[in-house]
Formats: structure tokens, C-alpha cells, sequence
């Protein structure tokens, strides 16, 4: 787990200054990458999928409800959780982003 979490780290750091196509497992610097992803674009579906996850749970926990604070309670966690990860979410909202992640919003 601690291997995984570095590797991510290390990855979003590198989305900061480089796009996608130009980072390399080399770059990361990490000899069991590939113990946790098949490549570069495996690693940004998987957290990209936890993102989203996190968020339909989220909704999941809140609706169906007949009480109108689930609403609100929902937004607050929403935003909440988006405020703590704001480099990721900054990272996959970044214009030169798929539009696989752009769809993945809508759909939310």
C-alpha cells in the first residue's frame, strides 16, 4: 500500500509539470510500479476511478431520501472532498485533459 501511494504521489507530481504522454515509469522512479499497473494510463484510470467512486458513494449515502437536508448534506461532503483534493481534481480538469474524465463528471 505504502508503494502504491508513493507512485501516485510521485505520478501527480510529474501531471504538475508534464502532460500524460511524456511521463515514464522510469520517471517515477519506482521498481514495483508494475506490480500495481500495467502502465502510465493504467495508474491515471485508477485513481481517476477512485475519485469517482468516492463521489457515487457519496451520493449513494445520501439518496433515495425524503428529507430535504440529504440534499444539502450531499453538496457539503461533495464539496468537502473535492476541496481536499483539489491537485487531483485541478490535474483532471486540466484543458488538455481526456474526454474520457469530462465524461465521467457529466455522468456523475
Amino acid at each position: 500500500m505504502e508503494d502504491r501511494r508513493a507512485i501516485k504521489e510521485a505520478f501527480l507530481k510529474l501531471l504538475q509539470e508534464k502532460d500524460i504522454n511524456k511521463i515514464t515509469v522510469s520517471d517515477l522512479g519506482r521498481v514495483t510500479f508494475y506490480l500495481h499497473y500495467k502502465d502510465i494510463f493504467d495508474l491515471d484510470e485508477q485513481i481517476e476511478n477512485e475519485l469517482f467512486d468516492q463521489l457515487g458513494s457519496f451520493y449513494d449515502a445520501s439518496f433515495p431520501s425524503d428529507d430535504p437536508l440529504s440534499m444539502l448534506a450531499f453538496i457539503e461532503k461533495m464539496t468537502e472532498y473535492i476541496y481536499q483534493n483539489a491537485e487531483i481534481f485541478t490535474l483532471l480538469t486540466k484543458p488538455k485533459r481526456n474526454i474520457v474524465t469530462i465524461e465521467k463528471f457529466k455522468d456523475l
